[in-house]
């Protein structure tokens, strides 16, 4: 697998783990970020997180100037 960062540069980390946004050259995209917890959210998710899927949260900023 070939992983290529779009995280927008000003938001990358030099060290550690923090939300990143990857695109692969299976013609998919992996997101890292928070896992979401909160109640109310996982309750208006009902039925839309699947068997092995988990919903994670990034800043609205990854969405400004990421590659689509």
């Amino acid at each position: 697998m070939i992983l290529t960062e779009l995280t927008p540069e000003m938001l990358r980390c030099a060290v550690g783990p923090c939300p990143s946004v990857f695109e692969t050259d299976r013609g998919t995209f992996i997101v890292i970020g928070k896992v979401v917890q909160d109640e109310e959210a996982l309750r208006l998710l009902r039925g839309k997180i699947g068997e092995g899927e988990s919903a994670v949260e990034l800043p609205r900023a990854f969405f400004n100037g990421v590659k689509p």
